[in-house]
């Protein structure tokens, strides 16, 4: 029987407390190494458009109410032969972690429409 640990979604939150006094939230996305579109600099182009601090880019949305100091992406191709993973950290405000529910829904809708 064949094992396909890529075919469940996993719908987890962890929390621990800092090491250092930053209050941030990551989102890890684990894909296939067989989804062959990223490899092609897919995610390099996300994160240009989550961190971009003009008009209508999710920084500077969430900034302007308070909510975030700053937001980075990282693409991980260490796993390539065996998985790729996309990182979103975001170093939130008091108020951010907060409103850690409406900050990671707007993060989400955000990727549906970049991706849409």
């Amino acid at each position: 029987m064949s094992i396909n640990p890529f075919k469940e979604i996993s719908n987890e939150i962890i929390a621990f407390n800092s090491v250092k006094d930053y209050n941030v939230i990551s989102f890890i996305f684990n894909f296939p190494p067989d989804v062959k579109r990223l490899w092609a600099k897919t995610t390099y182009l996300i994160n240009d458009l989550i961190v971009h601090e003009g008009k209508g880019g999710l920084y500077t949305f969430l900034k302007r109410q308070g909510l975030i100091d700053k937001i980075f992406g990282d693409d991980s191709n260490s796993q390539r032969g065996v998985l790729h993973q996309y990182v979103i950290d975001i170093r939130m405000t008091d108020k951010g972690m907060a409103q850690f529910q409406y900050v990671s829904a707007c993060l989400f809708q955000f990727l549906s429409f970049a991706l849409s």
